[in-house]
């Protein structure tokens, strides 16, 4: 046997059992203080991730509510003596999460009991310096300890010396490697939802992007790594949070969040390496497309359309050519070679254009067939609006889940009426949003800068009054951005054009002048009847067959620690020539979010509620599956919450 196909099939030896064993959580959530003030929301947090862990990711759970110092040291004991024994899985999982109060005195950390008292910290209270050595001796292969209390950050050990709080790791897009090195290393991993030294509120936005990222977070791998929850969900919670490793931690060390539909399924492993191992073997476009056809959503997939892309172009250039030496004009050969420039027939096609003496000649123009609006009289349409703007007619048409597998927050489908309006053909890019940073500079609202130039998902890159895309993302869509610097743009734009801007602005209070004729976010009603190409029934922006969503949409892509959005505009619009309204990114609304919003909204633009803790974003993103990009999904963040999913577009008033 040569070597190279020993190790192809010691891969698939290895792959076999990497798989997780048997997962386990347990936490602590203290509400009831007898010496400290009372909390509100820790029991329901943890009741709430512990049921996502139980329901969809197979853990063995266990909420200890309001526990005393004895209670959380005998549960940490017992689950020492229950590894050591074999009565829990070795090579497993543990998840422990502590959620209450949290003080720090001098160098010291603790997390604060039922019966804990901050005066006398010398007794009945889980000093992380003690106790985070306690849990690193349980023989568990896999732990991940996550504290949300104030003060977390002294959980880390290296606290002291940490200028930056950021946590991530680089490679899991080595999706069979990933696997391995789950099985291979020991995993002793921490998240804290305090990072830098700050309060962490009652109201913990940290639990609530955790249990975000556990119910949404959707890849072919079947997976959502620690580092992949961190840098996708818990960044963007208020404090910044922190994160690291711990006691015995490995170099390469793995904690993974399986889903259950995933967990058994080793012969997928297989045959999805097998297969793609095949196509690159074989390294064209037939073999890359069988591949994609069997495994669509496969470890390698990425790499084939990757690779489908290259060997694509090469195959549109060859045929240009023939096309050219068949045709022999002028017009033809000045038009491969615009396209072509390094190509490896410039050198011919340059000596044609001389020897035809073409050089007054210009190549011949495709013309571009204006985008269409089905079932609407076109002399009731008004001239398109500058600045890449859509006229909508308005109408009347029954917003909500229509196909009857969407959320709670969906119902119930009701009669809502919009009027005309105009929205940006498409999602708002890098370029268009640098030159506005470079006018008014990125101003902190809310807590936070408007943008989030230090994530290493942004799209620009500046200081002060210079911002500029970064390389080849000018027309890529903004992300990082909050809701308030999406108004400031709004704002700016309005002004900049000679137009009344339409908010009023005092801190974080944000008040729309609707009269106005400047530019504004679309409220949630106006998204969803434009995406819905005028408020047809359609599942999705442009379709309702998901066979065709990837003529619509960006969607489900991988999720290795580098964006994936698209240029605007490059995938098929819907019926009202709008853009990536599924997938790409998010884009904010104006309206405040609430989950009952449906059963109570009137009749005619409604404009969401009148107050509220978050915004509604719409749309799904380039890594959101299908069911997420549904034009009747709803979510929602802070609106000083900045995301690498998260962009915007624009709308005005039609009057």
């Amino acid at each position: 046997m040569t070597l190279p196909r020993f190790f192809f099939f010691l891969a698939l030896f290895l792959l076999v059992g990497v798989l997780p064993a048997k997962d386990y959580a347990i936490f602590f959530a203290v509400e009831d203080y007898q010496h400290m003030t009372k909390l509100t929301n820790p029991i329901d947090n943890a009741t709430a991730i512990a049921d996502e862990l139980r329901d969809n990711y197979g853990f063995q759970i266990e909420v200890v509510p309001n526990p005393t110092f004895a209670e959380i040291a005998g549960k940490i004991q017992e689950y020492q003596q229950r590894f050591a024994s074999g009565a829990f899985d070795q090579k497993g999982q543990l998840l422990i999460f502590f959620s209450g109060h949290g003080v720090q005195r001098g160098n010291n950390g603790y997390f604060i009991p039922k019966d804990g008292n901050p005066s006398k910290l010398y007794e009945r209270v889980i000093e992380y310096d003690y106790w985070r050595n306690e849990i690193d001796q349980i023989a568990c292969q896999h732990i991940l300890v996550t504290v949300d209390a104030c003060h977390s950050l002294t959980f880390d050990p290296n606290w002291r010396n940490k200028t930056d709080r950021n946590f991530g790791r680089r490679g899991d897009q080595a999706k069979d490697q990933v696997r391995l090195d789950y099985q291979s290393y020991r995993a002793r991993l921490f998240f804290t939802s305090d990072g830098v030294n700050d309060q962490t509120p009652d109201r913990s936005t940290l639990a609530r992007q955790f249990l975000l990222g556990l119910r949404t977070h959707r890849t072919a791998n079947g997976y959502l790594s620690a580092s992949e929850l961190y840098a996708g969900y818990l960044k963007a919670a208020a404090p910044v949070p922190g994160g690291g490793d711990f006691g015995r931690d490995e170099p390469a060390s793995r904690f993974l969040f399986f889903r259950k539909q995933a967990q058994g399924d080793i012969s997928g492993v297989q045959s999805d390496l097998t297969d793609w191992r095949i196509a690159e073997a074989q390294d064209n476009c037939s073999g890359y497309r069988t591949y994609l056809q069997k495994h669509p959503r496969g470890d390698f997939a990425s790499m084939a359309r990757t690779k489908i892309n290259s060997c694509e172009k090469e195959e549109r250039m060859l045929a240009a050519w023939q096309n050219a030496k068949t045709r022999g004009d002028c017009g033809t050969y000045k038009k491969f070679n615009e396209d072509y420039p390094d190509s490896p027939y410039a050198d011919l096609v340059r000596e044609q254009l001389f020897m035809m003496n073409c050089k007054e000649e210009t190549p011949p123009s495709v013309p571009q067939s204006p985008p269409t609006i089905e079932e609407v009289d076109p002399d009731e349409i008004e001239m398109e609006a500058p600045d890449n703007m859509v006229f909508i007619p308005g109408g009347t048409f029954q917003m909500g889940d229509q196909f009857g597998d969407g959320e709670d927050d969906e119902k119930p489908v009701h009669s809502v009426t919009v009027s005309d309006f105009y929205l940006s053909r498409t999602e708002l890019t890098n370029r268009e949003y640098a030159e506005f940073l470079s006018a008014v500079g990125n101003q902190r609202q809310g807590g936070a800068q408007w943008y989030d130039i230090e994530s290493s998902y942004a799209g620009i890159t500046g200081s002060g009054n210079s911002y500029v895309p970064k390389a080849s993302m000018d027309d890529h869509p903004v992300v990082e951005v909050s809701w308030y610097g999406a108004v400031a743009y709004c704002n700016w734009l309005s002004e900049r054009h000679g137009l009344t801007p339409v908010y009023r602005v005092s801190g974080t209070a944000v008040t729309p002048d609707w009269a106005a004729n400047g530019y504004r976010l679309p409220t949630e009603a106006e998204w969803e009847y434009a995406a819905r190409s005028g408020g047809k029934r359609e599942k999705w922006a442009g379709t309702s067959s998901e066979q065709d969503l990837r003529q619509f949409a960006n969607y489900d892509g991988d999720a290795d620690g580098y964006a994936r959005t698209a240029p605007v505009g490059m995938l098929r619009a819907n019926n009202l020539g709008l853009a990536d309204m599924s997938g790409n990114v998010w884009e904010w609304c104006w309206d405040w979010y609430a989950s009952d919003y449906y059963g109570k909204s009137p009749g005619s633009n409604p404009k969401g509620p009148g107050s509220g803790t978050f915004r509604v974003i719409r749309g799904g993103s380039w890594n959101f599956y299908p069911q997420i990009c549904r034009t009747a999904r709803r979510s929602n963040y802070g609106p000083s919450d900045r995301n690498r999913y998260v962009g915007f577009r624009l709308a005005r008033s039609s009057k």
